[in-house]
């Protein structure tokens, strides 16, 4: 049976041969001798058990006809830890705490503690109820405490102690590229005073590799990974704690594009250099401009390959967005200039209204309000028709360099001598001759002398006149200069860079001398 440490219970114990009755029978559990023995029959005595501990004591019994041992038929009951205080140390141990229970035993019959596996830097009795243990150095989440009293094992008290969790809280470096095999030491504390396997976690991805080095300091190699800030995670037997934003991989870098220059269209393979785009693919998404990419390849950590989306203009920037972390390339690239290569038709009159068809490339695949010039005049509407494509109505304009422009997205491609606006026709001047001292106003008629004036200007022969006036596209005032009277002069009108003219169309006057006043007069 068992009987609690405080012992002062009474046991019968039965066997044969215990004599008639005797004052002088004594009965031993262990070595200590009952309390009182009271001899009841030569098979029966009872013994009030006194104080002790163990289990499975032997029972001695000593009467007249001698004396008689049975072993393993009654043991003390062991000890039994309820509570502690406190409930928790450091990694470092040497901290003593209190434990609670019952069973330590009377008298100091030799307690030892254990916390988790580990026994006690050292075990004091304090009564049956108490004993004080100064716990070792380890590490563990909730953990049991044990008692032993002489041979008497207690059952462990599961979940009432614990050591400290470790506690990260920098490292040095503090980032690293995102291609890992970063050496790192984490700092911090609760790491242990041995090697108990601690490790450690970028985000949530294991170290490649992790080394105790104190309570203080553990250095692990980091893994590959992308996002930016992260948190440091350290792990000591089965407990886990981290620090926040203590550790950075490099933000990803975008350096150059090939080509450079794009079709508007889209489709088209471009390559993007740079670093830190990943040892393996995390699904980067570009955007060129605003527009998200067609698809991506990851080809290395130096280089991705994108088909690009459609669209138009210069300058562009390229985004990279790496689980939410956003980078950025600008004036990376530009999409292709437009330009026209074939109007229909390829002249217009001054007065312009005349609709011409342009085909050429990188109008874009949308209208994004293409405007279109001939001969450096913007054209009076522009009907964006495809990527191909466009619809220009001429407005008044006279010729300069034959020049087809077309703007999309704040880009103008230019072709020069494609197109050309008529050049002015002379048909006839309303007055044919004129006095040599240049007071005659002529008006000068014919046709594409601009439908707007565009400070036209005219010779009387080789005289240039003193003034042109615009009235309309088919007629202007040519105020004469000073001349020489000769016949067959022709008039020329000059508007932008052509000319038109007529022959034979003006003459200034011939001087006829004056008659004396006496025309004759005596020999003498």
């Amino acid at each position: 049976g068992n009987i609690p440490t405080t012992g002062d219970v009474t046991v019968t114990l039965v066997g044969s041969d215990f004599g008639m009755w005797n004052p002088s029978t004594v009965a031993r559990v262990g070595d200590t001798t009952c309390e009182a023995t009271i001899w009841v029959t030569s098979t029966v005595i009872t013994c009030r058990v006194p104080v002790g501990v163990a289990a499975e004591r032997p029972v001695t019994v000593s009467a007249q006809s001698g004396h008689g041992e049975t072993q393993d038929i009654l043991s003390y009951d062991g000890p039994t830890v309820s509570s502690a205080s406190p409930v928790n140390a450091p990694s470092t141990g040497m901290v003593q705490i209190t434990m609670t229970g019952f069973n330590f035993g009377m008298f100091d019959f030799g307690v030892t503690g254990k916390a988790g596996g580990t026994i006690c830097a050292s075990t004091q009795w304090l009564s049956d109820t108490h004993a004080a243990c100064m716990v070792s150095p380890g590490v563990g989440g909730v953990i049991g405490l044990t008692a032993t009293v002489g041979n008497a094992f207690g059952a462990e008290a599961t979940e009432i102690f614990s050591y400290n969790l470790p506690q990260p809280s920098s490292a040095t470096p503090t980032n690293g590229p995102r291609s890992g095999r970063t050496i790192i030491t984490i700092y911090g504390q609760n790491f242990g005073l041995l090697d108990f396997t601690g490790g450690g976690r970028v985000g949530f991805t294991h170290m490649e590799s992790s080394q105790w080095v104190s309570d203080s300091a553990i250095v692990c190699q980091t893994p590959g990974g992308i996002k930016g800030e992260q948190k440091l995670e350290v792990s000591v037997g089965v407990q886990l704690q981290s620090v926040s934003l203590a550790w950075s991989y490099d933000k990803l870098e975008m350096s150059s594009l090939l080509p450079a220059v794009l079709p508007t269209t889209g489709a088209a393979n471009m390559t993007i250099l740079g670093k830190n785009f990943g040892l393996v693919d995390y699904t980067t998404l570009f955007k060129v401009g605003g527009t998200v990419i067609l698809g991506s390849t990851w080809i290395s950590d130096t280089s991705t390959v994108v088909k690009t989306s459609p669209g138009v203009g210069p300058s562009k920037v390229v985004y990279s967005t790496v689980v939410l972390e956003v980078g950025s390339l600008t004036e990376a690239f530009s999409y292709q200039l437009p330009f026209a290569t074939e109007p229909t038709p390829q002249n217009s009159p001054t007065t312009g209204a005349v609709y011409v068809s342009l085909l050429g490339q990188g109008f874009g695949i949308l209208d994004y309000s293409i405007n279109t010039f001939m001969e450096g005049v913007s054209c009076e509407s522009s009907v964006w028709i495809s990527d191909t494509s466009a619809v220009c109505k001429t407005a008044a304009g006279v010729r300069s360099d034959g020049s087809t422009a077309v703007d999309v997205f704040s880009q103008v491609g230019t072709v020069s001598n494609i197109f050309s606006y008529n050049s002015p026709t002379v048909s006839t001047v309303t007055i044919t001759n004129g006095p040599t001292t240049g007071t005659t106003s002529i008006t000068i008629f014919g046709n594409n002398f601009g439908g707007a004036d565009f400070s036209p200007s005219s010779w009387a022969g080789s005289f240039n006149a003193s003034a042109t006036i615009w009235q309309s596209d088919s007629s202007l005032i040519h105020v004469l200069k000073d001349g020489i009277p000769l016949s067959s002069r022709s008039a020329v009108v000059q508007i932008g860079s052509s000319q038109g003219s007529v022959t034979n169309a003006f003459s200034y006057d011939t001087n006829v001398p004056k008659s004396p006043v006496d025309a004759n007069g005596p020999r003498t």
